[in-house]
């Protein structure tokens, strides 16, 4: 089947998927561009349509799976891309099994506001071979298109979970795990840190920090000592400190 129009029934659905309201009432999410559909599709993640440009070849799908070739006027409507990709799937929405042999630890995040940040802390996770990445609140979608592109195919890989509450952080600390705080003028240096094993990373949000009643639950604060005159750091790269220290505290064999 080809598609020339951007006014085509299905291109109009995919369109709609661009927002959270419909991706959630559908179970559905976009994977745009070459490399993310070739993950997915390499994967066996649950794919319902794969769009591709007359310009490319047919994507090999597996059975159920609607391939459809469409115009670039086509392509362009569907996509969230200023520049319309060669290729573009619509996904089911699953949940993702805890990597096996992975480190006992977790991404803790107050509600982030930029989707860059959520998908680079899902590569930074899947990099590191963590537990998975929490979200406490309501932030962004972790099934925005700029979630997925930001990941670069780790949000088909680490497990994310949105609580609606800290009780289950609660669970965590009566099951062994330590809660540690990012905190500017936290107790422990990450200099000096002998990181608990079964770690909880908590990480604040975008300007707010990390709210009161998530630092409360912590068991320790801790800081990254920078030059005085810098505030913060970007949350991204806090975490990227943190976990190389407790990745270098715990190697794993499969760490290249």
């Amino acid at each position: 089947m080809y598609l020339s129009s951007r006014s085509n029934p299905k291109i109009k659905y995919i369109r709609s998927l661009h927002q959270k309201k419909h991706r959630d009432q559908q179970n559905e999410f976009l994977i745009e561009g070459q490399n993310l559909v070739e993950e997915a599709l390499q994967s066996n993640w649950p794919l319902v349509q794969v769009l591709y440009l007359s310009s490319v070849s047919r994507p090999e799908a597996a059975a159920g799976v609607e391939c459809l070739e469409v115009s670039a006027e086509a392509m362009a409507w569907a996509s969230t891309l200023a520049s319309p990709p060669d290729y573009l799937a619509v996904a089911k929405q699953q949940a993702i099994p805890t990597p096996q042999h992975c480190h006992p630890c977790i991404l803790v995040t107050a509600p982030l506001q930029d989707p860059g940040n959520l998908g680079a802390l899902l590569r930074l996770a899947d990099a590191m071979h963590l537990t998975g990445v929490w979200v406490v609140g309501s932030g962004v979608d972790p099934f925005h298109p700029k979630v997925i592109r930001g990941a670069m195919g780790s949000a088909l890989r680490v497990p994310i979970r949105i609580l609606d509450s800290s009780k289950e952080l609660l669970q965590l600390k009566e099951q062994g795990w330590q809660l540690l705080a990012t905190d500017a003028h936290g107790k422990a240096s990450s200099f000096s840190l002998a990181f608990p094993e079964k770690t909880a990373l908590l990480l604040g949000s975008e300007g707010p920090g990390l709210p009161t009643e998530l630092a409360e639950l912590a068991d320790l604060s801790v800081r990254i000592p920078i030059h005085t005159q810098v505030e913060s750091l970007n949350v991204v790269t806090a975490a990227a400190m943190l976990l190389h220290e407790y990745c270098r505290q715990y190697p794993l064999e499969t760490q290249r």
